[in-house]
């Protein structure tokens, strides 16, 4: 929503649980986004977790919803994220 400055794209939370680390962030519905990771935070997230498109209930205009995809690989408890949309 480019009139709403709340309105971007960011992570809301990472958590630890059964199946890996789950990562989920604002996103509008319909929208295809790649989660990407770095072990080293000095290095930028490169190596590909997933790409997944959005799904769910969201509301008209701008369909945003929370969407969460689990990073089953995550080697250790120092993992950094990034998402980037995708045309």
């Amino acid at each position: 929503d480019p009139l709403d400055p709340n309105a971007l794209l960011e992570i809301a939370s990472i958590t630890n649980g059964a199946g890996g680390r789950f990562v989920a962030w604002i996103a509008r519905s319909n929208m295809t986004y790649r989660l990407l990771r770095s072990d080293d935070g000095q290095m930028p997230p490169t190596n590909v977790v997933a790409t997944v498109t959005a799904s769910g209930f969201a509301v008209a205009p701008w369909f945003v919803l929370t969407n969460a995809t689990a990073d089953a690989t995550a080697p250790s408890n120092r993992s950094f994220y990034a998402v980037q949309p995708l045309p």
